[in-house]
């Protein structure tokens, strides 16, 4: 698995989730798996027991760059999911970079996660393909019990929280209180990072204050491709 995290994730030696590790996790109830091309290795999904004996943090879920976009991740997924609810678990919950728009359409409108707590600077500093930004993160909850997710339609009536020029985020606006209302990400934030971190920076900057207004008193329920990339939130 050590090698696995290099090619998906560029990890450094001292960033891997080590195999003794993994071990003692998996033996205190850990959930481990990987995904397979015969006898090859492609993907992986590694979640560990919370405070909570219904919820797993899922830490690692990822799969080789030449095997995305096939139904891997998702395979993973719902294998993690199967392998939960056999031992009463009902809830996964985990982490991601809130603007890559590739992996927020995955958990929310593919397995139907929602977020409402937004993390800065998680992580600390990172490297490999997150190297250059901010490590803020968005916690994602995935109720086993509910039913998966879908892509939502661009509704015109719904305001947008913030505004875009170029394809770069330039204000947010802080007084919306409708009952939904849409949160623009960038159309791919893993190529501004590699190509333009500069740019990549003042979005995570620009959208940070934005997302810790609205998160405090929404919940990411949607998201949408129709238009652009955007999330739909709900007040609760």
């Amino acid at each position: 698995m050590e090698s696995l995290e290099r090619q998906i994730w560029g990890y450094s030696d001292d960033a891997v989730v080590g195999k003794e590790m993994l071990i003692a996790l998996r033996f205190e109830g850990a959930c481990v798996a990987l995904a397979w091309d015969d006898d090859t290795p492609i993907g992986l999904v590694m979640s560990f027991p919370t405070r909570d004996a219904h919820t797993q943090h899922s830490h690692m879920a990822g799969v080789l760059p030449a095997y995305q976009g096939k139904g891997v991740a998702y395979q993973l997924k719902q294998f993690q999911k199967a392998w939960s609810l056999e031992r009463g678990i009902t809830r996964i919950v985990w982490t991601y970079d809130p603007l890559r728009a590739v992996n927020a359409y995955f958990n929310i409108a593919k397995l139907g996660a929602t977020c409402c707590r937004y993390l800065p600077h998680f992580y600390g500093e990172m490297g490999g393909i997150n190297a250059g930004a901010a490590s803020d993160r968005i916690l994602a909850e995935w109720d086993l019990l509910e039913p998966e997710g879908k892509a939502v339609q661009l509704e015109p009536h719904i305001p947008s929280v913030n505004t875009l020029e170029d394809g770069l985020m330039v204000n947010a606006n802080f007084t919306l209180e409708q009952p939904q209302l849409y949160f623009e990400l960038p159309q791919n934030y893993s190529t501004l990072l590699e190509q333009d971190p500069a740019k990549a920076i003042v979005w995570r900057e620009r959208s940070r204050p934005a997302f810790l207004h609205y998160l405090e008193q929404y919940r990411i329920v949607g998201f949408r491709r129709e238009g652009g990339n955007a999330y739909l939130l709900e007040r609760e």
